[in-house]
């Protein structure tokens, strides 16, 4: 009740905003820690910004004590994130600029680095609500699950796996690699079924269209590395079925039963 009261009473001193929480537990014991219905709201309050069912830790609470910090399990269960753009502007941008950095320059002190290993992490049906106000395109990612087996000080290299669908029709699966020193990553994802009415607002921008269909399915294999976008590789296949491109009378401008690409 402490640590719920606490974190209750001051966050909109800490982030401008209000948050709630069910519950927060901790277990001297056994070095868990469970926070539970937590919930970060919009500016005015008016809405839910960030939320999640539970967040469940558990650590070697000895270890700890030590400066090794080490947690055995952390599963977020049922998280959502609701991002809003109008123009250039976001519904977290009061956030970043609560928190940018300021011109001054602060003196770094060199010690010794913080000693972390964060072992099966997990994120269980997850939500992304994306809503473009200037396009009307109002875009989730559902059902989202990520595991990582581990994250630590010592490692460079990072292993997640995923999936997740999307509200307008589609699903994808993979795994996502990356070194976090030389910033090479890989990726091996599976597209199936991606319902392309979901690029309608967009195209409409560029386009007099009344419709814009088919069913996208692709299996891609990607190289590349953060620090040289050109040097990126891909291989895989692109199929688009039952694709139809309309004019606003709904008459046919482009049509087909299906397109086949291989890259290599």
């Amino acid at each position: 009740p402490i640590v719920k009261s606490y974190i209750q009473a001051h966050s909109k001193e800490w982030l401008g905003r209000s948050i709630s929480i069910e519950d927060a537990k901790f277990n001297l014991f056994n070095g868990s820690f469970t926070l539970t219905d937590f919930r970060l709201y919009e500016r005015d309050d008016s809405s839910v910004f960030v939320s999640f069912e539970s967040l469940y830790v558990n650590s070697s609470a000895l270890k700890c004590l030590y400066g090794n910090y080490e947690f055995t399990e952390i599963i977020l269960s049922n998280p959502f994130i609701s991002i809003v753009q109008q123009g250039d502007s976001f519904n977290y941008t009061d956030l970043e600029n609560r928190f940018m950095p300021t011109d001054s320059i602060a003196t770094v002190t060199i010690e010794e680095p913080t000693k972390y290993w964060l072992r099966n992490m997990s994120i269980i049906e997850g939500v992304i609500a994306y809503r473009n106000i200037d396009v009307s395109s109002d875009i989730r990612l559902e059902k989202i699950d990520i595991q990582c087996p581990l994250f630590a000080w010592d490692d460079p290299n990072q292993h997640y796996d995923f999936k997740f669908r999307l509200n307008h029709g589609g699903k994808a699966a993979g795994s996502f690699n990356m070194n976090l020193e030389s910033l090479a990553y890989d990726t091996d994802y599976t597209l199936d079924s991606l319902n392309m009415d979901i690029l309608l607002p967009y195209v409409k921008d560029y386009m007099k269209v009344g419709s814009f269909k088919g069913l996208l399915t692709s299996h891609q294999k990607i190289v590349g590395n953060f620090n040289k976008p050109e040097a990126m590789t891909t291989k895989g296949e692109l199929r688009l079925n039952d694709f139809a491109l309309t004019d606003p009378e709904q008459g046919d401008l482009v049509t087909a039963m299906e397109l086949k690409a291989i890259i290599d």
